[in-house]
């Protein structure tokens, strides 16, 4: 298979609509053939092959709507309404009007030729693709948003032009497009077997880079713009490769910033629309392409990682590699998945979906929309067939399942460890299902690993004592220096990661101006804990850890005098979040009305037709390739252009974030404010980051909901125990009904405490948290009270909810007058009522999520929680 795309017809499709093309509908058609004439040197005859894909993109995404010389909508005052795609406007009070720019021509062809000036093909589609909208941006930000219909504003042009590149690549191969779904895993296998900051970076970074890789053979092929999730527009990967591929667009796109190189911001799938070819033969032969790049790169990393290590480990012992190879290559589960389009009619869909023989009776909504199309009388409709409602929806969900029943096939390594007959390989200490490197006897191999211990160094990274790795857990170990350091072009000290210590003293550290003069070379974060200014080993868990240089006299001094202004924290948090419905999103259940997404005169207009109309407006807006764009891009905005810098904000550490997933290590006291910055900016509909103030990206909008678990626990837990319980935690908010946090405190001592938060509980308990941090040289707020109730809670639980709020007001108003002047912010007599108000406000937000005892118990572990938080420590 020998297919790509023709590069001069894609760029010619992609530039079908000017940019500036709602700012004068009446000359559009002329704009674009001049933007396309100064990007391409010549002119194109209007034909069938651009018109198709148009007109077959318009189709699948827009609501039916007469033709443009019967209904004309333009802007009004210099302003246009527009709508969030994936809200509509049944939550904006407000219409959403939007500033337009004037219309200025010369300024888009200059801004054209400045982009391909110097390039050949398929840079140039490549450059305009990836930096028309930014550009055009600086001259306005409102071009970001201009709608590609004024009738049905909730998509932007830049969506259309995408999916119209996307369908014009996949029909012009031969027998229409195709899915082509793509999934690697083990993903939370791979990724929680770490015992440090580096190993959990490196298992996400590793799973993203792979993934990126897989993508190129079609990004190659068919554009970037066949990737219809996730999008790919600004991702760092990306943009590395684009730089790569010529100096001209090394001097076009701005290399990404070094934290946004660190941060693994692609999920491990993807789906694409790609040619089907003649007998599947484009599809096909491009899926496996995919497999083969990835396990192409894989090969190079390991190779890299290899190259590393052989110097000093084959000095140990010669053969210590003989099942290297053999584990990396049996690790991998990649599937793929192809679902032609023209080989399934209507009513087939909905007998493979959902069981039954008509279409309408399986896509009830898409129906009514289609019903809709034919409402309007037949003199009045456009050149195109407005009957495609439902049609992408239906198959991408058809492609899901597809996908989901080849991964429910579990994958079986085909591996065997090599062995001298004698003896059994000893397992690896980090993933026991592989054998570790070296020699198999277990004197021999307890000689290897004593030695690599000591001598096995690669870019300041080395093993822990009694570790004892297989080859992916070594590859996981030293990616970072051996590999990961050249291919994103950062320093070693961009690599440095800091340790779970470091986390948790994230906001206790920065309160000593003496220790900020330390550099990080100088103070290490364990000295913190000791009790002497050398190591002395008091735990078994202590034995296992490095040993350590004597801390210096000066440092010692000073640490000793700041443990005792404020005692410091030994407890972090790890945060993971998880977008919720997200199934429900791209079925179309979770889509705003079609009312709420077409133009007020639009809608007039069918009102006016009479009839059944009405009813049909009420209808769920079936889910387009515009709208799967949206959502994809939404998503990407927050991982790569929000998580990140909120994560730093809050002196937290950013272990990946690939659309609605996010997972980062915290200091304690600022868990919650993280959590509920996140959540708020996953919910907003355009934002602006404080690094792009001309740039309004889209995100998921008022109607999107996320689900969270946070674990608290001590910086020397087993990092891998603590991961689990934050799944299990995250887990536990879904099914307690989605949209809350769920919080889990893993004491050292004692049995662990686990409450929910809705997250617009979250302000309220950061009062409470507040309150109980420690502050220099003055008493801190006592808990006793909590402690109180937390020992009567068999009693409280068979109480009314006015007997609990008179046991609450009682146990406070027993507390000391300075924890009680904390508890209400200056006035302790106002204490008591500020706890019962808490209380009531949680009442209300869970009463249809638990029964009241439950309801109880939730609150009063909740408070104890919050003491924790804040003091980041047991008393």
């Amino acid at each position: 298979m020998d297919w790509n795309v023709n590069w001069d017809d894609l760029t010619r499709v992609y530039l079908h609509d000017p940019p500036d093309k709602i700012l004068d509908l009446a000359t559009h058609v002329g704009r674009a053939r001049e933007y396309a004439r100064t990007v391409l040197g010549k002119d194109f005859p209007e034909g069938e092959i651009y018109e198709l894909a148009d007109q077959l993109s318009s189709a699948l995404e827009r609501m039916p709507a007469p033709s443009s010389q019967t209904l004309v909508i333009g802007p009004s005052d210099g302003k246009l309404l527009v709508y969030h795609p994936l809200t509509g406007r049944a939550e904006s009070p407000e219409p959403d009007w939007l500033d337009l720019p004037n219309l200025e021509p010369r300024r888009i062809q200059e801004v054209l030729e400045q982009l391909t000036r110097d390039l050949s093909q398929p840079e140039k589609f490549l450059a305009l693709w990836r930096l028309l909208p930014e550009r055009l941006s600086e001259i306005h930000p409102s071009y970001l948003r201009l709608p590609a219909d004024t009738r049905c504003p909730d998509h932007t042009i830049w969506h259309h032009l995408d999916i119209c590149a996307a369908v014009f690549a996949a029909e012009t191969g031969g027998q229409g497009p195709a899915f082509l779904s793509f999934a690697l895993g083990p993903v939370q296998q791979f990724i929680a077997t770490a015992r440090s900051l580096r190993d959990l970076w490196s298992g996400s970074m590793i799973l993203s880079w792979l993934t990126f890789r897989a993508m190129l053979p079609i990004i190659e092929a068919c554009g970037p713009t066949s990737i219809i999730y996730p999008a790919l527009r600004g991702i760092p990967l990306l943009d590395l490769w684009l730089r790569r591929r010529s100096a001209r667009l090394a001097q076009l796109i701005p290399q990404p910033s070094v934290e946004m190189r660190q941060a693994p911001c692609l999920p491990n799938r993807f789906l694409a629309l790609v040619p089907y070819g003649p007998d599947g033969e484009y599809a096909n032969g491009l899926a496996q392409r995919c497999e083969q790049a990835l396990r192409q790169a894989w090969r190079e990393l390991t190779d890299a990682v290899h190259y590393a290590l052989d110097p000093i480990l084959s000095s140990l012992d010669n053969d210590w590699d003989k099942r290297w190879q053999a584990q990396l290559d049996s690790f991998w589960d990649i599937r793929t998945a192809v679902l032609p389009w023209r080989a399934l009619s209507d009513n087939e869909l909905a007998e493979l979906i959902c069981g039954v023989a008509e279409f309408g009776e399986a896509f009830p909504d898409a129906q009514k929309v289609r019903q809709l199309a034919e409402s309007i009388p037949q003199e009045q409709r456009p050149k195109f067939a407005q009957n495609q409602a439902g049609c992408w929806q239906a198959r991408q969900e058809l492609s899901a399942r597809l996908m989901q029943a080849l991964r429910a096939v579990r994958h079986v390594p085909t591996y065997s460890p090599l062995t001298d007959g004698t003896w059994v390989p000893p397992k690896c200490s980090l993933m026991g299902t592989y054998e570790q490197m070296g020699p198999d006897g277990l004197d021999a191999s307890r000689e290897f690993w004593r030695q690599a211990e000591k001598k096995l160094i690669v870019g300041g990274v080395r093993l822990r004592r009694a570790e004892r790795l297989c080859a992916v857990a070594l590859v996981k170990r030293f990616a970072a220096p051996a590999f990961f350091l050249r291919e994103l072009e950062l320093t070693r000290q961009d690599l440095r990661f800091a340790d779970i210590a470091s986390v948790a003293l994230a906001k206790w550290l920065p309160r000593f101006e003496k220790l900020q003069n330390y550099s990080k070379e100088r103070l290490d974060s364990t000295w913190v804990y000791w009790q002497h200014n050398y190591k002395v080993a008091e735990t078994a868990e202590d034995e296992d850890e490095e040993v350590l240089e004597p801390v210096p006299d000066d440092i010692w001094q000073e640490l000793r005098i700041c443990r005792r202004q404020i005692p410091p924290p030994t407890y972090y948090a790890i945060l993971m979040m998880d977008g919720d419905h997200m199934g429900s999103w791209l079925r179309g259940d979770m889509s705003p009305r079609v009312r709420d997404v077409l133009h007020p005169e639009l809608v007039a207009y069918y009102e006016r037709l009479g009839g059944p109309v009405a009813h049909l407006l009420e209808a769920k807006r079936p889910i387009g390739p515009a709208l799967h764009a949206a959502l994809s891009t939404a998503l990407s905005n927050f991982a790569l252009h929000f998580v990140p810098q909120i994560v730093e904000n809050y002196q937290g550490t950013l272990v990946y974030a690939g659309g609605d997933d996010v997972l980062a290590l915290l200091p304690t006291a600022q868990a919650l404010y993280c959590a509920y910055e996140l959540r708020t900016t996953y919910r907003q509909k355009w934002a602006r980051n404080r690094l792009e103030p001309h740039y309004d990206r889209l995100l998921m909008g008022t109607r999107a909901t996320c689900s969270a678990g946070l674990v608290v626990a001590h910086h020397k837990e087993d990092l891998r125990y603590a991961l689990q319980q934050a799944r299990r935690a995250e887990k536990e908010a879904k099914d307690a009904g989605r949209d809350a946090l769920r919080i889990f405190v893993l004491k050292r001592s004692g049995e662990p405490s686990a409450a929910l938060c809705p997250w617009d509980f979250i302000p309220v308990l950061n009062k409470l948290v507040d309150a109980f941090i420690p502050r220099p040289n003055e008493p801190e707020a006592s808990d006793r009270w909590i402690y109180h109730l937390y020992s009567d809670l068999d009693v409280l639980e068979a109480l009314d909810y006015d007997a609990v709020a008179s046991e609450i007001r009682r146990q406070v108003k027993r507390s000391e007058e300075s924890t009680r002047q904390r508890l209400a912010g200056g006035d302790p007599r106002k204490a008591p009522e500020v706890l019962v108000n808490m209380f009531d406000e949680y009442h209300q937000l869970t009463r249809t999520r638990f029964d009241h005892p439950r309801i109880i118990r939730e609150f009063v572990t909740l408070l104890h929680i919050a003491a924790f938080l804040a003091r980041g420590r047991e008393l």
